[in-house]
């Protein structure tokens, strides 16, 4: 976790790699999406997050179902780093599905979605 404090240097580096940098430490995101069932909306989604203008980030697709279909999909995303949890369909879980999220992301920063929202490119 980094904690901001008056007089760190904030920069964006924006040359090959884009990258948000504090005081010379380089910030990691993780972006968490809570999904259920709709692979159409999750497709455009990921097609929105190849386009980010910061790219340091993992896509966290937190589903509350054990969908094959989803996790077929997943694994062929080589251009964004993804993760998928799940767990048994067993009603609307969704806060302990996105507990699930939290506990395997490894970033610094957490953005939280749903399923049903594209994020500009500027969102990450």
């Amino acid at each position: 976790m980094i904690f901001l404090s008056i007089g760190d240097n904030i920069s964006y580096q924006n040359s090959d790699n884009n990258r948000w940098i504090i005081s010379g430490h380089i910030m990691r995101v993780s972006l968490i999406a809570a999904f259920y069932k709709d692979i159409v909306a999750l497709k455009l989604i990921i097609e929105s997050l190849k386009l980010q203008d910061y790219d340091d980030f993992e896509l966290i697709v937190a589903e509350d179902n054990c969908g094959h279909e989803i996790e077929k999909y997943l694994s062929m995303i080589t251009e964004i780093n993804t993760v998928h949890t799940k767990q048994e369909d067993h009603g609307i879980r969704k806060a302990r599905s996105i507990t699930k999220a939290i506990l395997s992301s490894t970033g610094e920063y957490q953005i939280f979605i749903d399923a049903y929202y594209i994020p500009f490119s500027t969102c990450v």
